[in-house]
């Protein structure tokens, strides 16, 4: 298998000790906080390529940033203002999900980034390369989508991506994209319309506790958890019915603070009853990124990027930030309408052949394609309209910009593999926390 490659080579001592430092230094605010959830997230990593990648954004883009001989350079980035612009930060397939409808239910569902934690202003090919790799690590498991099928499809999300900015007029729901992206959109709408989730997680007004187990579960709150909680309901929006402590969601952020809130917004009645989900924000240190001083934390962060980077900035009407002291936390809905691309669920569609090549092909493109609607509304950190910056980078050169694309995307599958199999050596070396056992042994 793929994480077996460096297994047969001589083991790069260097790499191996900067990848630990990395994903270490990267951990280090829950390390000293909670070390069995950082356990439990490296067991999900080790487990996982996708989930290794999701995990490691900060190793990639750093990697980006380091005087390297043996890197092809872009022929992309002779603009400085390509450094600075709205990106997304992490544009992995995971990281789109379905949100709401508005006031108009038949309008039905969209299809929004609705990760953004390693947002900010940056470089927007990087995003670009990072939305590839995504991609191409989200086929892993799907036995005959080999080297052939992964280029195809770097291939097709670049070309995508350029014919947005060309003819802007992204639609979630064009039937074009495929079996993948509309069997998400209909789940969003059976379960949205039905109120599933509701009725999964409320039992006679009170959360479900399901225990915890390996991670996975909810339990009560503690008393100074209920504190922060009632705080960080800043102009009581709401009243709290209850409210569970929620564990096993994620990778990146596996062990941040996470709340399920069953919340009263109005009546008497259960009619007006939401489910809404609080997590803890922090600052990945993902580089290049440039301009986070703009924003006055990361809860100001997240709202703005998602009413800035959304289709529709109102899609989630209980998007919130609040800050407590040194805290920050994102707020949103939690409801059946809410659902993301899996890698697991589409692999076994791929194994029943449910789906087929021309699905993982139009989810490309429309991976593509929402990137760029993504950078064009976004905007830039000195005010130039990003089709201007873009056009100006791409314009002319479309077919060497797709290739130096499909180019990237082999190198980058190929980094990847091998930092996998060196994060396992790793583990097996240092122990299950890579040797950061106690806060006093991070690096500062």
């Amino acid at each position: 298998m793929w994480w077996l490659l460096a297994c047969a080579a001589e083991v790069d001592e260097a790499r191996l000790a900067r990848l630990r430092d990395v994903i270490v230094a990267d951990n280090q605010i829950w390390l000293g906080r909670d070390p069995e959830q950082v356990e439990e997230k490296f067991d999900r990593m080790a487990a996982d390529p996708y989930d290794f990648m999701r995990g490691t954004a900060s190793l990639y883009y750093q990697d980006l940033t380091q005087p390297d001989t043996q890197r092809q350079s872009t022929e992309f980035l002779r603009d400085p203002r390509s450094f600075g612009l709205l990106v997304i930060g992490d544009p992995h397939p995971e990281n789109f999900g379905t949100l709401p409808p508005g006031d108009d239910v038949l309008a039905g569902p969209s299809i929004e980034v609705v990760d953004l934690d390693a947002g900010g202003y940056g470089t927007w090919l990087y995003d670009l390369r990072r939305s590839i790799l995504g991609m191409q690590v989200f086929t892993w498991k799907m036995q005959g989508c080999g080297e052939d099928c992964r280029e195809k499809l770097a291939r097709i999300q670049a070309e995508a991506y350029v014919a947005e900015l060309r003819d802007p007029g992204f639609v979630a729901s064009d039937p074009v994209w495929g079996g993948i992206v509309l069997r998400l959109l209909q789940e969003s709408w059976t379960e949205g319309r039905l109120n599933l989730r509701m009725e999964e997680e409320v039992v006679a007004g009170r959360l479900v506790r399901e225990g915890i187990d390996h991670g996975e579960g909810t339990r009560g709150l503690t008393e100074e958890e209920e504190e922060q909680l009632q705080a960080l309901n800043v102009g009581g929006r709401y009243r709290i019915l209850d409210a569970v402590r929620r564990y096993g969601t994620g990778i990146a952020s596996f062990p941040a603070i996470r709340y399920t809130v069953l919340a009263d917004t109005g009546s008497t009645g259960p009619e007006d009853d939401v489910l809404l989900n609080l997590r803890e924000l922090v600052d990945p240190p993902l580089l290049p990124r440039l301009g986070f001083q703009l924003f006055d934390s990361p809860s100001d962060r997240l709202v703005q990027l998602s009413q800035r980077l959304w289709t529709r900035p109102d899609a989630d009407p209980w998007l919130d930030g609040m800050d407590l002291g040194s805290i920050s936390f994102k707020q949103g809905s939690l409801s059946g309408w809410s659902h993301n691309f899996d890698h697991d669920d589409s692999a076994k569609l791929w194994e029943e052949h449910l789906i087929g090549q021309a699905d993982l092909e139009g989810l490309a493109g429309f991976l593509g394609t929402a990137l760029a609607g993504c950078h064009l509304r976004g905007g830039s950190m000195e005010g130039s309209a990003p089709i201007d910056i873009l056009e100006g980078e791409i314009g002319g050169r479309e077919q060497a910009f797709v290739e130096e694309r499909v180019r990237d995307a082999q190198n980058d599958y190929a980094a990847l593999a091998n930092d996998y199999s060196l994060f396992l050596m790793a583990l097996e070396r240092y122990g299950p926390l890579l040797g950061a056992a106690a806060a006093e042994d991070l690096p500062r």
